[in-house]
């Protein structure tokens, strides 16, 4: 019996189940198939008076995936002191109870174990406190090194992944075996049929397309020059408006382009479901991954560059740091000028074919199945002496 086989995994996320997927709710999906999995929201807001709402709550997406959902039982504050790796003791004791909570309910369910798989150190960031048999971080962000919540992961925990190499040397504070793990990509992604992918309502048929979260990272000022020299060219944007932004330039341009609308060749459709994202890509001529470099992080990679590669298309973005050496096959830059010149030959000479079937190619390498069961390898020549959980 294999490592990632017949057991039972708790996966918590900051990011709540629904139409819009994340790398953890693929995992959740991916290792349901052979094991019973748990995927915890992340809190409903605190109000006064919800007593009755302490406990755990499940909803059963499948018969090896549940969703459990629960509330604070004292407000969350935000508030630290004595430094970044201290939250106040509310936030201390909130953790502490929701892990009892957990371990009660996932007990009363015939699961005396189980492993942690946590991509969210914010809550439920103590393994001692689950009293798991096995427990690891897996890490996608660079600001997360200074969280009282992944001290505690890192330090009682079993192991680390992080999903670059350039993140490394950030988490080298920590003792404990690191694994690097890319962002990963479904197996349904790959193969889409265009009569499928024309059953999905999109008001224009030749776009290009962004799919993601429509915030502070995105590079409004290089998606302007693009909406202005490219006048006859549509860009639709698929995801959420979230107003999180750090730089005031960036989001008045963001009020601008998603609020004011001054161009009619940006097109916004909101949000979709995860799975119907594939049939934008299938119909759109190229990709965008217009991220802002000055946003934390931005250099290193974007999640939805495989996505679009999947379906061979020909993706626009900046030189992340995570796609060097991919030069021949995805058009990237570190300025404006160059990139809106990469686009203008694309959109006046294509490109050739063999171009679309390298880029699948690159993607099968990080397709779901493929790195849990490099994933499995890592954990069962690491941690050979590790006892199975049911």
């Amino acid at each position: 019996m294999g490592f990632l086989q017949n057991k039972t995994i708790v996966i918590t996320s900051n990011e709540p189940w629904g139409d819009i997927w994340y790398t953890k709710h693929n995992y959740a999906a991916e290792l349901s198939k052979k094991n019973k999995v748990y995927f915890v929201n992340p809190p409903n807001s605190w109000k006064i008076g919800i007593r009755q709402g302490y406990g755990i709550k499940e909803n059963i997406i499948t018969d090896n995936l549940s969703v459990l959902s629960y509330n604070n039982y004292l407000p969350l504050i935000n508030t630290l002191k004595g430094g970044t790796n201290d939250p106040i003791y509310f936030n201390k004791i909130n953790d502490w109870l929701i892990s009892k909570s957990l371990n009660r309910h996932l007990k009363k369910n015939g699961h005396k174990s189980f492993y942690l798989w946590s991509f969210d150190p914010q809550r439920i960031y103590s393994p001692n406190q689950l009293n798991t048999d096995f427990s690891l971080f897996h890490c996608a962000d660079h600001q997360w090194v200074n969280t009282f919540g992944t001290h505690r992961l890192c330090n009682q925990g079993n192991a680390l992944f992080l999903t670059s190499k350039h993140l490394f040397h950030e988490y080298d504070i920590f003792d404990l075996p690191k694994h690097h793990v890319p962002h990963g990509i479904s197996s349904d992604q790959f193969d889409v049929s265009l009569e499928d992918a024309m059953q999905v309502e999109i008001p224009v048929n030749d776009f290009g397309l962004f799919i993601g979260v429509i915030d502070g990272r995105v590079d409004y000022a290089l998606l302007e020059k693009a909406l202005i020299k490219f006048p006859n060219q549509n860009f639709v944007f698929v995801g959420p408006l979230k107003e999180n932004h750090i730089f005031e330039e960036s989001f008045q341009l963001f009020e601008k382009l998603f609020k004011e609308k001054p161009y009619k060749n940006l097109i916004h459709l909101g949000p979709k479901h995860f799975k119907s994202l594939r049939y934008y890509i299938r119909r759109a001529k190229f990709c965008i991954s217009f991220m802002d470099p000055k946003w934390p992080g931005n250099t290193i990679g974007h999640h939805k560059t495989l996505v679009y590669l999947a379906q061979g298309k020909a993706v626009f973005q900046y030189l992340f740091k995570d796609y060097i050496g991919c030069e021949d096959f995805i058009y990237m830059s570190t300025k404006h000028e160059d990139s809106l010149n990469q686009l203008d030959i694309f959109l006046k000479e294509g490109e050739v074919e063999k171009l679309h079937q390298k880029r699948i190619e690159y993607a099968s390498k990080s397709r779901f199945d493929n790195l849990i069961n490099s994933i499995e390898k890592y954990l069962e020549t690491t941690f050979p002496d590790l006892k199975g959980t049911k």
